[in-house]
């Protein structure tokens, strides 16, 4: 074809966008302010990316590792060097939004002969490349998933978990610059790496950047899930693995959260790769981003012990008699004893503040600082209660229920369940053998150990995909199956293509197309969308004038966005109230929507707190309390911010 006609659609494309632009400016500004909060996300992986590049290189000095194991663990890497730069700054108390877009900036201009070396070579492979071999269909749905994931990232997160801890705490850092206690915030005591990594966008003033945060980690997961495929024996031209991953609702909908989840998910792609190089040849590239991996997924989310760590020991395990063969047993303890060293500074940041290394966890046998209702903090996340057949039949139901009944629109994908007969019958010394280990023993964790959150098995995510994609190939062959692969493929495209089309309808609505559409602000979108939000920011604007001095929060928990002094106690902590009304407080949030839903929300013994809380309420705004603003006042009474007389 000739290279004019070849390149007349984008021509055409150009042209239709420019003309658009020029008819309706406000189109300009909309375009900045994505473009600014695509920058501000990818911060801090663009500032260390040269440096992991270059640790990588070195630790793989004999020059054995492949370019795609290069790219997988650089990128991994950077995360890692960006949240260990933030852990580090926070311990000497410089962790200010102007210190870390100096050193941001700093570490961008200082790398920009690595920059600039590595833009020529991926222009030089992408004219190199031969465009033709990999199937149009591919790239086609690829890129529309890559579209509708690059929508939900730059949009500010609208979940409960963000606006409660995921973004105050690491806000509340960057005010005071150092480590605090949270005595009112049990969540705040997590480890948090990759709430550190929200420092990064935070510090630009950006909260749609955290989203851009996720969606760099589900890139990464699918580079990994694409590498991992490559191991198993599928075609290197193809793209069907990161297409099924980037097609899962599920996927959109933890990209568009300001979850963590999603790390967990390339920690365990990182994790699974390394490993299966390992094994071919023991180097020490290998060995140290398994340690990375799982030091980066312990630090992250406690509950990576369950959905990273316990499945690769079941691997390692079933996996013994080549352990044994090839003499690994005492690296991969040193890899064990590294992850374990990548999460001790969490436990010395837990033992100094909170005077127990792994709070609030194990609070009966070791304590720790301040107090909360454990009772109910464990109950809430316990596994619902069954027992004998009823568990069972659960146990092997539930997978179904998730990838069918309750996948759309933002939920499992259901493609993933053509991939477990091919796993089942795969042979012990295949990969997919053991990545059936590691997510069987996932699946098994999660299902008697949590209260079954669809965010739990997120690391498994990538896995799944790649189950349905070994359904056609090679598993095809394997498995005398030749007849049924090109069926098999129409089906998973007409799925694909279902699913994409659901999570964009609840995705894209006329508010959030509005928001990418228009000069809109983040902080105007999210008063919009949140009420309290419009209580908090009615307080930021009014914080002078009205001598707001500290602001309780009753019923609510979501403390985001205030530029005042918060108490703001989450479900599972003492309230202030319990010991009478601080003469320090001038004003109060209360949210009686959220106070009725959590006075409703924690099983038969009800919570006992909130039912104190309504009642003093009840009495004091018509003696004490004197009613300012309404943030609904479709429902007067409900959302209102007070000031105490």
């Amino acid at each position: 074809m000739n290279r004019f006609l070849s390149l007349l659609p984008l021509i055409l494309a150009v042209i239709v966008l420019v003309t658009l632009l020029g008819l309706h400016g406000w189109l300009l500004l909309a375009v900045a302010l994505h473009l600014r909060t695509v920058a501000a996300g990818m911060l801090p992986f663009l500032a260390f990316l040269p440096w992991a590049d270059r640790l990588v290189k070195r630790i793989a000095s004999n020059g054995a590792l492949e370019t795609a194991d290069r790219i997988l663990y650089a990128a991994f890497g950077s995360f890692a060097l960006a949240s260990a730069c933030a852990f580090g700054f926070l311990t000497l108390h410089i962790a200010y939004p102007a210190v870390l877009q100096i050193t941001a900036g700093g570490l961008v201009i200082w790398h920009w002969t690595w920059w600039r070396e590595t833009l020529r070579q991926i222009l030089q492979s992408i004219t190199l490349r031969n465009r033709g071999v990999i199937p149009s269909s591919e790239k086609i749905f690829l890129t529309l998933g890559l579209l509708l994931a690059g929508v939900a990232a730059v949009m500010p997160p609208l979940d409960y978990d963000a606006h409660e801890y995921h973004f105050p705490v690491p806000g509340q850092y960057l005010k005071t610059g150092g480590w605090q206690a949270f005595p009112h915030n049990v969540y705040a005591a997590f480890p948090m790496n990759v709430e550190l990594l929200y420092m990064w966008p935070l510090s630009a003033g950006s909260t749609a950047g955290c989203t851009v945060v996720n969606l760099l980690f589900a890139m990464t997961t699918a580079l990994g899930a694409w590498r991992l495929s490559r191991i198993w024996g599928m075609p290197r031209d193809s793209l069907l693995v990161p297409l099924v991953f980037f097609s899962t609702g599920l996927v959109i909908r933890l990209t568009a959260q300001g979850s963590i989840d999603l790390a967990l998910s390339a920690s365990t792609m990182v994790l699974l790769v390394a490993y299966e190089r390992f094994r071919e040849a023991p180097r020490r590239s290998g060995a140290v981003m398994m340690a990375l991996a799982m030091g980066y997924a312990f630090g992250s989310k406690y509950i990576a012990a369950l959905s990273v760590g316990l499945p690769f020991l079941a691997l390692l395990l079933a996996d013994g008699g080549t352990i044994r063969a090839k003499r690994l047993l005492i690296p991969l303890l040193a890899v064990w004893a590294g992850s374990a060293a990548l999460y001790l500074p969490w436990a010395v940041r837990n033992a100094v503040l909170y005077h127990n290394p792994v709070y609030p966890l194990l609070t009966n046998w070791l304590g720790g600082t301040p107090a909360f209702f454990d009772d109910v903090f464990r109950r809430a996340h316990a596994a619902p209660s069954s027992e004998g057949a009823g568990m069972l039949w659960q146990f092997a139901v539930l997978p179904f229920q998730k990838s069918l009944a309750e996948s759309l629109p933002l939920g499992f994908s259901p493609l993933w369940l053509f991939g477990i007969p091919a796993i089942l019958l795969a042979p012990r010394s295949h990969p997919a053998y053991r990545t059936g280990i590691f997510l069987g023993t996932a699946y098994l964790a999660w299902f008697l150990a949590t209260q079954r959150n669809d965010r739990f098995l997120a690391s498994l995510l990538p896995l799944m995909a790649l189950a349905a994609a070994y359904a056609i190939y090679p598993a095809g062959s394997a498995l005398r199956m030749n007849t049924f692969s090109p069926m098999l493929r129409r089906l998973m495209f007409a799925v694909v293509a279902f699913q994409l089309w659901a999570a964009a309808t609840a995705l894209i609505n006329s508010e959030t197309a509005g928001y990418l559409m228009t000069p809109g602000l983040e902080e105007e979108y999210l008063a919009e969308r949140l009420p309290h939000y419009r209580a908090i920011t009615w307080l930021n604007r009014n914080r002078d004038t009205m001598k707001v001095r500290r602001v309780l929060f009753i019923g609510e928990a979501q403390s985001y966005g205030a530029d005042f002094d918060v108490i703001a106690p989450v479900v599972f902590n003492h309230h202030p109230l319990e010991q009478g009304l601080d003469r320090s407080v001038s004003h109060i949030l209360y949210n009686g929507y959220e106070l009725d839903r959590l006075r409703k929300g924690y099983g038969p013994l009800g919570w006992k707190l909130g039912d104190t809380l309504q009642t003093w309420i009840d009495q004091a705004k018509d003696q004490s309390l004197q009613p300012l603003f309404d943030a609904y006042p479709q429902n007067p009474g409900r959302i209102v911010v007070y000031e105490v007389k």
